[in-house]
């Protein structure tokens, strides 16, 4: 991991406490090189199996099969995932603070019955359909389409996505303080109108994959795609990691308290979105 931070690429003069990605393959392949408080992953595979030997407080997966599935025996207060099926199901039994999430479908349909301050996800259909009625201060996300377009109507402070097109095409015209993402391709590459104290993106493919980076003591793990890659960078106070694909790869760029990522997939066409 030496000279993860200080050194240059394309996430040059990236904060200490945010997500370094960079050197990512055509097919999502994780980053490498992250800092020493962040997800250190490292020796990662063509098809995006997790990484191994994250720190102490990160996410400490390990053990990762060639389908993505999800890790086992996590820290107290990370994701402590455990029995993931060979589709990349999500997790059950997480934590009283931590993602509940619990009777996942073959898909990775999102959650039912999240606590109050978590991801209220309930109602996802077998496209993992984002979800509806979320929190005050969560994704308020609603109104979405079978092919998990990005929601409508955000609140003043959230993403305030709007006019996405029938295959999850990443929004324009979010906020000052948000990620100003703009001109995304029609494969719906990932999709990070971040937020304040929240991450409220999501990443949206053929298949509906969802990407949940919720809060710092959320869950701040992703939705699985057809091959269950998991995308997990965490952050300190945000979810700075991202949904790979071989049209999803990784971000570069992160910024000081948002996730103001940039340069997604190999078409690259959202510069300069922050100035």
């Amino acid at each position: 991991m030496e000279g993860t931070r200080p050194c240059g690429g394309s996430n040059e003069g990236t904060p200490p406490y945010e997500d370094q990605r960079k050197g990512l393959g055509p097919l999502g392949d994780l980053t490498k090189g992250l800092g020493p408080t962040e997800d250190q992953r490292k020796g990662l595979g063509p098809l995006g199996d997790l990484t191994k030997g994250l720190g102490p407080t990160e996410d400490q997966r390990k053990g990762l099969g060639p389908l993505g599935d999800l890790t086992k025996g996590l820290g107290p207060t990370e994701d402590q995932r455990k029995g993931l099926g060979p589709l990349g199901d999500l997790t059950k039994g997480l934590g009283p603070t931590e993602d509940q999430r619990k009777g996942l479908g073959p898909l990775g349909d999102l959650t039912k019955g999240l606590g109050p301050t978590e991801d209220q996800r309930k109602g996802l259909g077998p496209l993992g359909d984002l979800t509806k009625g979320l929190g005050p201060t969560e994704d308020q996300r609603k109104g979405l389409g079978p092919l998990g377009d990005l929601t409508k109507g955000l609140g003043p402070t959230e993403d305030q996505r709007k006019g996405l097109g029938p295959l999850g095409d990443l929004t324009k015209g979010l906020g000052p303080t948000e990620d100003q993402r703009k001109g995304l391709g029609p494969l719906g590459d990932l999709t990070k109108g971040l937020g304040p104290t929240e991450d409220q993106r999501k990443g949206l493919g053929p298949l509906g994959d969802l990407t949940k980076g919720l809060g710092p003591t959320e869950d701040q793990r992703k939705g699985l795609g057809p091959l269950g890659d998991l995308t997990k960078g965490l952050g300190p106070t945000e979810d700075q990691r991202k949904g790979l694909g071989p049209l999803g790869d990784l971000t570069k760029g992160l910024g000081p308290t948002e996730d103001q990522r940039k340069g997604l997939g190999p078409r690259e066409s959202n510069e300069g979105t922050r100035p």
